[in-house]
């Protein structure tokens, strides 16, 4: 049995299908932002296939009738291991873009990672989901200012973590990005 999600009219089951249905749906200078990859998209392509080796390991003529997903991340309950990473531009997908998702990671009881490039202000993301646990994602900048910024208003807002990101010391090599 296959699970599938009902988005205007189409049935998405898989990551081909979203894909298709965000290219039908955006405005193309949207689309194509999301789907611009650095270097060409060698990362992308790599990614995807590193994510096929993953196999799935059935494990027959044992009960699985009570199954336990919960867990603690630093010290917080969660219903599963699984936390929501942090996507800027989720304003142009939709217009209540990390609100949104802020309030599905409520609902599911999960970490939502928050980008510091989110289209909304961290106090407007907890506001909308006030039980939401939300962490900052964040680079370390060269003026740590503004790092102290950031991390200031996440702390103000709420936010129980910060993730520092240390794998962009300089902005990627977007071909999109330089043809604009």
């Amino acid at each position: 049995m296959t699970t599938s999600k009902e988005f205007g009219g189409t049935t998405l089951v898989c990551i081909q299908d979203c894909e298709d249905r965000a290219k039908e749906v955006l405005p193309a200078q949207e689309f194509n932002w999301y789907m611009d990859c650095a270097d060409e998209g060698q990362t992308m392509e790599d990614c995807k296939k590193a994510f096929k080796r993953y196999r799935l390991r059935p494990r027959v003529l044992i009960d699985v009738s009570n199954r336990q997903f919960s867990t603690t991340i630093l010290g917080h309950p969660v219903s599963f291991p699984i936390c929501i990473s942090p996507t800027a531009g989720q304003g142009f997908a939709d217009i209540e873009g990390d609100k949104a998702t802020a309030r599905a990671a409520e609902s599911l009881n999960t970490v939502m990672i928050v980008s510091h490039c989110a289209f909304f202000t961290f106090k407007d993301i907890s506001l909308a989901a006030p039980n939401a646990m939300v962490w900052l994602q964040i680079h370390l900048y060269k003026n740590r200012k503004v790092t102290r910024y950031f991390v200031k208003q996440a702390e103000r807002a709420g936010f129980k973590a910060v993730v520092v990101t240390i794998d962009s010391p300089v902005l990627e090599n977007r071909r999109g990005m330089k043809r604009r």
